[in-house]
Parts: structure tokens; C-alpha cells; sequence
């Protein structure tokens, strides 16, 4: 079974539902929105971009995408570079406005020229997918390298994948890696999932599985999908690890929800492994989820209640082999 394939898109860092709120969002409360609003009215412009993403992304006030339109117009037209960047992504996006491509560009490149890291990004991103305007891969790259120097990480991830594939630039795996690094480094799982990968497969750096597990499993334990995915693949290729179906059945169990192929690999194995080795596989997922902290999604539900089942069903009956089977392969 190959490994799952790399992470490289890099979601847009927009206030969309799936973005977490900012931490500054997350500690106001209406009291302390009702004294940043004051400010706001007096023509604070970095007051009125707050309240802007309060309404935005509906913390600690109901989400109101007019009201965060019309604060972000005011602080950017005071100037403020963050708010342009952000109101050109409002009106790439249409949210609060009516869609303007030509006006998404015009303000995103009013925050660039200020060396406004997002503004910067947002104009990168624009460019490689051609979002109102033709695909332009170089202008993208050039972007990147713009916003990267002024201190937006995440572009890494994006600008390594370019010099992977050779898209707006020269191909250079080696570059690829030295950017997923500068990512890997900081944290960022999708640049260690990626960096990982270079790693496994030898491609810009010498193979090495050790650091390939390393970087995989410092992103898989941040909840990376195809990371885990990775890791599962990992474990029943026995590469760097002695082979663990189980330990992979884990794996692929806590990457289903957001990784397809791990779906897929959850119900070829059901079929591979006998069920001591399936419950076994849902105690070590459930195991890793406490120790991550993760109650509260479906997936943590869904495997507890499985684990708490076989507990019940299994004190009933004889105890199986946990290492007695066939390799499983799944495709």
C-alpha cells in the first residue's frame, strides 16, 4: 500500500468556519467588545479591524458579515494594512460585499506594497489559482518569496510544493525541503508531513526512515489526517518500525474523518484482522485520544463507544491472538 499522498494546498488563512478563532477573540467579552467598539467609533483604526474579525468570526458577538465588511472598509480606507488585505479577501470571497475581483486585487496589492505578510500572501495565492485574474505561477512564487521574508511561515508549505513541482520555477527538491523545514521548525504539520514524506522517499534529501517517522509523528500528533495516514502505511510496510498492523489499524482509525483513503484502509483491514487485533487497534486509538485531549468530535465518540462494546462483548469469550494473522494488504 503506497503512502497517502502529501499535504501541499495550503488553506487560505481566511475567518472561514473551519479556521479557529484568534486567541484575542476567544479572551474578549462583551464588555470588553462594548469598550473596543468605543474606540472603533472614535476612528481607531486598529480597533475597527478587531471588531471587523469579531463580527467576522462571530466571537464574542453574533456573526454579522455586513457589519465586518463595513468596520473593515473604514479601517482600511484609515490606512491600516491588515484590514486591506483582509477587506480584498471579502471581496474575493463576496462575504459582506458584492464579489469584486478587481477590487479584491486592487486592496490585497495596497496591502502588499506596504509589505503587509498578508496581503502579500493573499496576492500570492490569487495568482496560483487564478481567482480574477489569469493563472500566473511566476508572480505567485514571487509573492511568496515576498511574504515568507516578511514573516508569513505558513507560505512555506505553498512555495516548497512550487519548487516541487517545478511550477512558476526551475524544479528543486532540495529548495523544497530547505522550505518545508523552515515550516517543519516552527511547528506547521503540514510542512513536517511534507518533509516527513521528502524524507521517506529520498527525494532532496538522503532517505532516512528515523527522521521520516520523526516529522510524520510530531504532525500526526497534531491531528494531521494524511500524516496519521502516513504513519499507518509506515506500520504496515514495516519501513524504520517493526511492522504493526495494529498499531497502523490505529492509525488509519483516527485519520478516517478527515482522509478518505484512511476510510477505505479501516475497511480493508475490518476484513484482515481478526477482532482481538481490531479492538486492540480502537484501545490504542482511544488511548491517544486522551492524551491529545480530543473528547468531543465524532470520531473520539465513535471509537470510545466501540472500545466500551468490545469491552463487554470480549470479557465474554476466550481472548484471540493479537499477533496471529496474515499481512494484510490493502489497496
Amino acid at each position: 500500500m503506497r503512502l497517502a499522498v502529501l499535504t501541499f494546498v495550503l488553506a487560505l488563512a481566511s475567518w472561514s468556519s473551519a479556521q479557529e478563532v484568534p486567541n484575542f477573540l476567544k479572551d474578549l467579552n462583551e464588555a470588553d467588545f462594548g469598550s473596543l467598539k468605543t474606540q472603533a467609533e472614535q476612528g481607531d483604526p486598529e480597533a475597527q479591524f478587531e471588531v471587523a474579525l469579531a463580527y467576522a468570526y462571530g466571537s464574542p458577538v453574533p456573526r454579522n458579515d455586513l457589519s465586518a465588511s463595513q468596520w473593515m472598509t473604514k479601517s482600511a480606507a484609515a490606512g491600516f494594512p491588515s484590514a486591506m488585505a483582509n477587506l480584498g479577501l471579502m471581496y474575493q470571497e463576496g462575504r459582506g460585499v458584492a464579489m469584486d475581483h478587481k477590487l479584491a486585487m486592487e486592496w490585497m496589492r495596497k496591502a502588499a506594497d506596504q509589505r503587509n505578510p498578508d496581503g502579500e500572501f493573499y496576492l500570492a495565492h490569487t495568482y496560483e489559482e487564478g481567482i480574477g485574474v489569469p493563472r500566473d505561477a511566476g508572480k505567485a512564487v514571487e509573492w511568496y518569496k515576498h511574504a515568507l521574508d516578511d514573516g508569513n511561515i505558513p507560505v512555506s508549505v505553498n512555495l516548497g510544493l512550487m519548487y516541487l513541482q517545478g511550477d512558476g520555477v526551475p524544479k528543486d527538491a532540495r529548495e523544497a525541503v530547505r522550505l518545508f523545514r523552515v515550516g517543519a521548525e516552527a511547528g506547521l504539520a503540514k510542512a513536517q508531513t511534507n518533509l516527513g514524506r521528502m524524507y521517506y522517499d529520498g527525494n532532496g534529501v538522503e532517505q532516512d526512515y528515523s527522521k521520516a517517522i520523526m516529522w510524520l509523528t510530531r504532525a500526526a500528533d497534531q491531528g494531521a489526517a494524511v500524516a496519521q495516514s502516513n504513519m499507518a502505511v509506515i506500520y504496515l510496510e514495516g519501513r524504520g518500525v517493526l511492522r504493526d498492523p495494529v498499531e497502523a489499524y490505529k492509525w488509519f482509525l483516527l485519520a478516517r474523518e478527515e482522509d478518505h483513503s484512511a476510510e477505505r484502509a479501516v475497511s480493508v483491514l475490518n476484513r484482515e484482522l481478526n477482532t482481538a487485533q481490531q479492538r486492540e487497534g480502537e484501545r490504542r486509538a482511544q488511548v491517544w485520544l486522551r492524551a491529545h485531549n480530543v473528547y468531543s468530535n465524532s470520531l473520539a465518540d465513535e471509537i470510545l463507544s466501540a472500545v466500551e462494546e468490545s469491552q463487554s462483548r470480549d470479557s465474554k469469550k476466550p481472548a484471540e491472538n493479537v499477533n496471529s494473522f496474515p499481512a494484510p494488504q490493502p489497496h
